[in-house]
């Protein structure tokens, strides 16, 4: 019983954590601590260079980068907006046939405008950068070019052709990059150009000719509009224009976009595409995109700086500003104005009754509201129209938790992790569930890998060390605890 309830103290605190939003996501000391993490990282890799960067080596990096990434940036990974990168990332890597990496792609919540593809098939993308973006085709145009750097290896030959003397110039502009812009990325920025090779990790002008190539033939592959990637450079160029004297995070690997637009400009007359449309904005019936740039919107600006502008929208008689209904719903949640919102989800919902997800989304309103069994039902409802649905079905586990059906959201839950591998809360929920049930050793397990996917370490190595010695030797989860804690010490070291 002590253990159970030293368990349930420790999911209390965590969750108290979370809603205090105490970790320092992306303070300064953080980035210099992710700054001297990618340094040793990549400085490892010098011994490689003789005989070039093999993939199992990118790999390394790029699985070493993704543990400092968990542990200094805040992910929006969201099984709703998991699954829709996760749905433009697998039509990408379709187009482009690589043999080398998946594509994986994380959404971090930055305001600038950036993106950038890391070692072993890593995508990063800025909220600020998704929250310019006025299509799916624009989002499509920007992981179609970071995914061909991925897939023509650009990063690893980069760091192939710096000398040893040069990685850590190497390690220090990537950190510059990934921390997004500001006083010490310039630093970063300007103490790699005092060492005097700087830029012999930006993507030369073969590199973004050669991705941009590729992007517009994957473009037309999947049935896009071409000329959204034009409209990206236009808007890059905007800003690069707007932000004189400082240096936006995407420039810092990206030559200047003039020189890309001219490029993509002749393609465009070269290789004429049949699906453009002249203008790199689709028509506004892209309802899934239009509810992802809503829920990235509510999630990474503050409420009070959203609501007069999405309640112009919302009131607007212009169809294409009709889904302005769900991002101000989004907000009158947070503000916990319930019956507001549960009344604009209504009318999305009667607008676009064949997206059973929205169901889900006023599922969670009445959830909030404290409508336990108003939200199970619509919920049910949801999954019962889409059975394939994560998101659906993660938050029917919720409902049922709330609710003390822990054997049904225990088989849901459990159902859901090799869909959403990244996805700490699912882990947490398992976690709690198992406790309630008085499965000790599981909670263990399963609070440990919430740990891990948080960038908590030390925490992680706890619980699962506690899970791996209770558990039968052949029990299923013993490899991944081996593995897992394999990991956790290769990161201590360094």
């Amino acid at each position: 019983m002590n253990q159970i309830m030293g368990i349930k103290n420790h999911l209390a605190q965590n969750q108290l954590s979370r809603d205090r939003m105490t970790r320092p996501y992306l303070n300064r000391a953080n980035h210099f601590a992710l700054s001297f993490f990618i340094l040793i990282t990549l400085g490892l890799s010098a011994s490689v260079h003789a005989q070039g960067m093999t993939i199992q080596a990118e790999k390394e990096i790029g699985e070493q980068m993704m543990i400092s990434v968990r542990q200094q940036f805040k992910l929006f990974n969201d099984p709703d907006l998991t699954r829709y990168m996760n749905r433009l990332g697998a039509e990408v890597q379709k187009a482009a046939d690589s043999p080398y990496f998946d594509l994986r792609v994380f959404i971090v919540d930055d305001k600038e405008f950036n993106a950038f593809a890391a070692p072993s098939g890593l995508i990063f993308i800025h909220s600020g950068l998704i929250n310019s973006i006025e299509s799916e085709d624009e989002l499509m145009s920007v992981l179609a070019h970071e995914g061909a750097h991925v897939a023509s290896r650009h990063l690893a030959s980069r760091i192939e052709k710096s000398t040893k003397v040069n990685i850590g110039t190497v390690a220090l502009v990537l950190a510059g990059i990934a921390v997004g812009g500001g006083p010490l990325s310039e630093a970063l920025i300007a103490g790699s150009m005092a060492a005097g090779t700087a830029m012999n990790l930006k993507f030369s002008r073969d590199d973004e000719e050669e991705a941009d190539r590729l992007a517009y033939d994957w473009m037309k592959k999947m049935g896009r509009d071409t000329t959204a990637m034009l409209e990206m450079m236009r808007k890059m160029r905007r800003i690069s224009v707007m932000q004189m004297g400082h240096v936006p995070p995407y420039l810092l690997t990206h030559p200047d976009p003039a020189q890309r637009m001219n490029y993509i400009q002749d393609l465009l007359q070269i290789n004429p595409d049949p699906n453009a449309r002249g203008n790199g904005a689709k028509t506004m019936t892209d309802f899934e995109f239009q509810r992802f740039s809503y829920r990235i919107l509510t999630l990474s600006k503050e409420p009070d700086k959203l609501f007069t502008i999405l309640q112009k929208k919302a009131s607007s008689p212009d169809p294409k500003d009709f889904m302005a209904r769900f991002g101000l719903a989004e907000l009158y949640q947070k503000k916990g104005n319930f019956k507001e919102a549960e009344t604009l989800l209504g009318e999305v919902i009667t607008r676009y009754p064949e997206h059973p997800m929205l169901k889900t989304d006023l599922g969670i309103c009445y959830l909030q509201a404290g409508k336990k069994d108003e939200a199970a039902k619509i919920i049910q409802e949801s999954n019962s129209q889409d059975t394939n649905n994560e998101y659906t079905q993660y938050q029917l586990a919720r409902v049922l938790l709330q609710k003390g059906d822990q054997a049904q959201a225990i088989t849901l839950l459990e159902n859901l992790l090799p869909k959403l591998p990244e996805f700490s809360r699912i882990h947490y929920l398992l976690g709690q569930a198992q406790a309630a049930q008085g499965e000790t050793t599981l909670s263990h397990y399963h609070i440990g890998m919430q740990n891990w996917l948080e960038g908590n370490l030390k925490a992680a190595a706890i619980h699962l060390q506690e899970a791996g010695t209770n558990l039968p030797i052949d029990d299923s989860h013993q490899k991944n605890i081996r593995e897992i804690l394999s990991k956790i010490k290769k990161a201590e070291r360094q």
